[in-house]
């Protein structure tokens, strides 16, 4: 990652920079977030989505996100959503096999 080399002396002075985060207004997720938020000030989806794009914007400038977890869950519940699987479906739990059982599967395959 370019901004964290420990050797680069200029690391420290470009980090502590003030960044600028540009929007382009005529970029179709922007419009359309524009047009979620005058309908409905507390849409969630499009809190969420101006969030993951600031997050992906953070990524792709090199720098590390404070929160990885949060990150990772919001992009779990993304696609979900997307794949139509309730957000909270549990995981299935892995089944426990006996060890001749196990053997046995193994023996058939």
């Amino acid at each position: 990652n370019a901004h964290q080399k420990r050797e680069d002396s200029h690391r420290d002075y470009y980090l502590s920079q003030k960044k600028t985060l540009e929007i382009n207004p005529r970029h179709p997720l922007i419009k359309e977030l524009l047009k979620r938020v005058e309908n409905d000030p507390e849409d969630m989806a499009a809190k969420n989505i101006a969030k993951m794009m600031f997050r992906t914007a953070t990524l792709r400038s090199g720098y590390m996100l404070k929160d990885t977890v949060d990150f990772a869950k919001t992009v779990e519940e993304m696609m979900r959503i997307t794949l139509g699987v309730p957000v909270d479906e549990p995981v299935e739990e892995e089944p426990i096999f006996e060890e001749d059982e196990t053997a046995e599967d193994e023996e058939q395959v």
